[in-house]
C-alpha cells in the first residue's frame, strides 16, 4: 500500500476518533502526521533489509 493511501486511511481514521470520542482532533492529527512520517522514513529500509540482505546470506 502506498503512503499516500495510509495518510489518507489515518486522516478518516483521525476524524471518525476525533468526533466520537473526547480528544482533541489536533492531538489525533499530530500523533499521526508523526506515526505516517516514520512509516515513510523506514520503508525502504524495510524493503531493502527483506529483499536484498538475504540474498548476501
Amino acid at each position: 500500500m502506498s503512503v499516500e493511501i495510509v495518510s489518507i486511511l489515518v486522516l478518516v481514521a483521525v476524524f471518525v476518533l476525533g468526533t466520537t470520542l473526547s480528544i482533541n482532533m489536533g492531538v489525533l492529527a499530530f500523533v499521526a502526521a508523526f506515526a505516517v512520517g516514520a512509516l515513510a522514513a523506514v520503508a525502504p529500509l524495510v524493503t531493502w533489509l527483506v529483499l536484498v540482505v538475504p540474498g548476501w546470506l
